[in-house]
């Protein structure tokens, strides 16, 4: 179902049928739904049948979770930080970025570079089991503390995206606790736009965050695409530091965030 309003929101939904009557009967409530939203009168409904083979895909839904969890370990400069089990696992990698050692574990990876002050760890889900990784591969003695620096929250709606309309970036624009820019895609990111939040007012972040979490430099990068995916970068600039069910603390700002884009898409 593709519906138009006059104010040019544009949105797709899906809806499981098995007469003309259920369309019928869900149309009114879709279309009511979708003028209280946008504040517009609905202009036209097109409805068209998706083939079988795309179902699946179609209904294919996940609700809230972390995709990634970065931050740093500041740790004394020394050769045997690393606890004497984990270095045969440690390897060496070069890229573009410079030399590493590198120990990689199904939670997170661990990247130490040549200047041995700090370690990288990236690709984490969950802080508990990052803790048990770092406190698994480090001397105890070495660490000095743990930051976060990144999460990314990731949700995939029941619906595809129409990034091509507005509506979205408008109300975020418009929110009195958000400064927002959109940013400009390539051609090869047609399949997807990018919202940056560049400041998150305090007083908006104590709804949400305990006082300790509240930082007044907070960004956010949401990346949503065509298939209903939503991603959110939460760049943390204050020094908090890791620990188990941090990443649960900051889910009723990115949870509200998140509402407020379904909302409008």
């Amino acid at each position: 179902m593709y519906m138009h309003t006059i104010n040019n929101a544009q949105l797709s939904r899906f809806i499981r049928v098995d007469s003309s009557r259920t369309v019928l009967d869900q149309l009114p409530k879709m279309i009511q739904h979708v003028e209280a939203c946008f504040e517009s009168t609905v202009a036209f409904v097109k409805l068209a049948k998706v083939a079988p083979q795309k179902q699946r895909n179609c209904f294919r839904s996940h609700g809230f979770r972390f995709t990634n969890i970065c931050g740093k370990i500041h740790h004394l400069y020394s050769s045997q930080f690393f606890a004497p089990g984990v270095k045969p696992l440690v390897v060496r990698v070069v890229n573009g970025f410079g030399h590493f050692e590198c120990l990689y574990s199904v939670h997170t990876n661990l990247l130490t570079a040549q200047n041995r002050n700090n370690t990288l760890f990236r690709g984490g889900r969950n802080c508990a089991d990052i803790n048990r990784v770092i406190d698994h591969a480090f001397c105890a003695e070495a660490i000095n503390k743990v930051n976060v620096h990144m999460m990314v929250a990731n949700v995939r709606l029941p619906h595809p995206i129409n990034i091509c309309c507005l509506a979205v970036d408008r109300v975020l624009a418009g929110h009195p606790a958000l400064t927002c820019v959109s940013m400009c895609m390539t051609e090869e990111q047609s399949y997807m736009k990018s919202i940056k939040i560049t400041r998150v007012l305090p007083v908006f972040q104590d709804l949400y965050l305990s006082p300790a979490l509240v930082d007044e430099n907070m960004s956010m990068l949401i990346n949503l695409s065509r298939s209903g995916s939503i991603n959110i970068f939460l760049t943390v600039t204050k020094d908090v530091q890791l620990r188990d069910g941090l990443e649960h603390e900051y889910t009723p700002l990115l949870t509200e965030i998140l509402r407020i884009v379904d909302q409008y898409t």
